[in-house]
C-alpha cells in the first residue's frame, strides 16, 4: 500500500511519499516488505518538476526509477511551458523507447501474462471438478467437457463486458494473437495438459490471450 501527498498553495507545491514496497505475496511465496524504496523523483534537474510512482515498481521488469532517470538525462536543460507538457513528453518517451522493451522481453512478458491467466482458469476448472466429486464418485466425459466449457465461457463473458484500456484496441488484440499464435497453443497444452479442449473452447482461449 502506497501513501502519497501533494499540498498546493499559491506559492508552492509540496510532494511526499512513503518508502515501503511489498514484493511477492502470490500463491508461491510469502510477501516481503522493504522500507527503503524511493517513490518520489525529480523529472528535471533544472526545473522544479516532481514525479511520484505507486503500485507496481516496475513496468515489464524495468524499474520506474531507471526509466525516470534515463528520461531526466535525455531531457537535460530542456523545459516546457506547462506542467502537463512534461507528462505528455514523458509518456511519449516511454512509448517510443524500444531499448527498455526489446522484442524478446515483450515476447516473454506476453507469454507470462497469458500463462498466469490460463492457470487461473485451470484452477477454477479444478475447483468445479472437486465440487462435483463431492457429490459423485465419478465424473463422466460429457460432464468434464461441460465444466470446461462453462468455466472458460464465464471468463470469456466477463472479459467481453470490460472496456479496453486507452490505445489497447480489439485490433491490437488480434495482432497479438496472430503474432504469438504458436506460443499461445503451446501454453494451452502446457497449462491444461490432457483436458479435452475442443476447437470452440480453444477459440475462446485464443481470444482471451489477446
Amino acid at each position: 500500500m502506497t501513501a502519497e501527498i501533494a499540498l498546493l498553495n499559491r506559492s508552492a507545491v509540496a510532494l511526499a511519499a512513503d518508502s515501503a514496497v511489498t514484493i511477492g505475496g502470490g500463491n508461491e511465496r510469502s510477501p516481503k516488505i522493504f522500507n527503503t524504496v524511493n517513490k518520489l523523483f525529480t523529472l528535471s534537474k533544472y526545473e522544479p518538476i516532481g514525479i511520484m510512482v505507486y503500485g507496481n515498481a516496475q513496468v515489464m521488469g524495468v524499474p520506474w526509477e531507471t526509466i525516470i532517470k534515463t528520461y531526466r538525462k535525455q531531457l537535460g536543460r530542456g523545459s516546457f511551458a506547462h506542467l502537463e507538457d512534461y507528462a505528455t513528453e514523458f509518456l511519449r518517451f516511454l512509448e517510443s523507447n524500444r531499448s527498455f522493451f526489446p522484442a524478446s522481453e515483450q515476447k516473454d512478458y506476453f507469454q507470462g501474462l497469458v500463462a498466469a491467466f490460463y492457470r487461473r482458469i485451470n484452477r477454477d476448472i479444478q475447483e468445479a471438478v472437486k465440487k462435483l466429486l463431492e457429490k459423485n464418485t465419478k465424473i463422466k466425459s460429457a460432464e468434464m467437457r461441460q465444466i470446461i466449457q462453462s468455466e472458460i465461457r464465464r471468463h470469456f463473458d466477463e472479459f467481453r463486458k470490460m472496456k479496453n484500456l486507452p490505445k489497447f484496441s480489439d485490433k491490437l488484440a488480434s495482432k497479438l494473437r496472430r503474432k504469438f499464435k504458436v506460443q499461445i497453443t503451446q501454453i494451452q497444452d502446457k497449462v491444461f495438459q490432457k483436458l479435452p479442449l475442443d476447437p470452440t473452447v480453444r477459440g475462446k482461449l485464443n481470444q482471451l490471450a489477446g
